[in-house]
């Protein structure tokens, strides 16, 4: 590892960037696996869809305060310790949540888990803001968990769920993060600190940037109440759990072909116009769950794609729509903080609306959000076109 004096960019040897994804992955694992999780412990009589909504929503709110915290009070100085340190305990809750049948205890662990993978993703952003090209190593970090989740849920829809059930599902997990202990000891010693923001570096609260961050915000909200029920809702058509299980997986994929084919567009289509687009299809998926004992079963798979695909596709747009709002590159800086909040409201607040026990009504949601979404895009895209005149 080297170092250039000039603008503080440090040169990682490959073992490190390889261990830095391989932490990455353990702190994101789940959000790929929780669909199947949720599905199993709602079968299983564990949660209902109410109480699946509050394990997602803790878990999702721990991993936002475990970013927060860590870039608060965790020292550089001491990085591989930390690295070692939070991978051991995201693989000790993991086997701690399997070994127990008590809900207020399953919620504490998966709180536990939030804060380990929050650290850990810290550790994941630390290496990469200072690498050279960061924009791409993070386009290749986005591939590679997500082809790791849609691995694992293959997995655990082959064995470990037909073997132990739902405590499959965290077991496995556990085992995953097992071998990013072992890469942990990869990782430098130590990371010289960044520079201190300036206080010229506040983020100027326009109407624009409002609008934007309300636009990211709702977007996240209406997508994440979808996928964090999928798997349930595909219980829904009549088809079997593996089954499902498997389009799940299938689904995974797809979202890194949503997201590579959106990094290649993003420089040549309109954000505000293409995220305008995207939730319009996605609301039109809405509808269809909505409707889904309706339909044949034959229609979840496809759709489940559709969904993925434009999921994912939603993403850079929205880093774009930003600079759009805030070409500092400022605002831009909030955008992950928006999306992981969203990605903790959206759960609890779509279990609440599906409270009667038909997890396909979350869709509600996703129409709701996703109106309002539009309404806001086309009014950004008015007043653009309004400022090129």
């Amino acid at each position: 590892m080297t170092i250039s004096p000039e603008n503080r960019i440090v040169e990682f040897l490959p073992s490190q960037i390889w261990a830095t994804f391989a932490l990455g992955c353990a702190a994101l694992l789940v959000t790929g696996v929780q669909p199947v999780t949720l599905g199993s412990l709602i079968e299983a009589g564990v949660v209902d869809l109410q109480g699946a909504g509050w394990l997602v929503t803790i878990e999702a709110f721990a991993l936002a305060a475990g970013i927060i915290a860590a870039t608060a009070i965790l020292p550089s100085t001491a990085f591989r310790k930390i690295g070692l340190f939070c991978s051991i305990g995201l693989c000790g809750a993991n086997l701690a949540s399997a070994a127990t049948d008590s809900f207020v205890a399953l919620a504490g662990f998966r709180a536990l888990a939030g804060l380990m993978g929050g650290a850990l993703l810290w550790v994941v952003t630390s290496i990469i803001v200072r690498t050279k090209r960061p924009e791409r190593l993070a386009g290749y970090f986005m591939a590679g968990y997500t082809i790791c989740q849609a691995l694992v849920v293959l997995l655990i829809a082959l064995y470990f769920i037909p073997w132990l059930g739902w405590k499959g599902c965290y077991l496995a997990i556990a085992l995953v993060i097992s071998f990013s202990i072992l890469l942990s000891l990869l990782l430098p010693a130590k990371l010289q600190p960044l520079p201190r923001a300036s206080s010229t570096l506040a983020i100027r609260l326009s109407p624009s940037v409002f609008f934007a961050g309300c636009v990211i915000f709702l977007q996240m909200v209406m997508a994440v109440a979808i996928w964090a029920f999928i798997e349930p809702i595909g219980r829904e058509t009549g088809l079997e759990p593996q089954d499902v299980q498997l389009i799940v997986s299938a689904s995974l994929v797809v979202q890194v072909i949503g997201a590579a084919t959106a990094g290649f567009l993003a420089p040549r289509l309109s954000a505000a116009t293409t995220l305008f687009a995207l939730s319009m299809v996605v609301i039109g998926i809405a509808f269809y769950l909505l409707r889904i004992v309706q339909f044949p079963s034959g229609f979840f798979m496809p759709a489940a794609f559709i969904f993925s695909f434009a999921w994912m596709f939603i993403l850079p747009f929205q880093t774009k729509l930003s600079l759009d709002v805030d070409p500092t590159g400022r605002f831009a800086l909030t955008v992950p903080f928006l999306q992981l909040i969203a990605g903790a409201v959206a759960p609890i607040t779509a279990g609440e609306v599906a409270a009667e026990g038909v997890a396909s009504e979350v869709a509600w949601l996703s129409v709701v959000c996703g109106a309002i979404v539009a309404v806001m895009l086309v009014g950004m895209i008015v007043k653009g076109m309004r400022r090129r005149e």
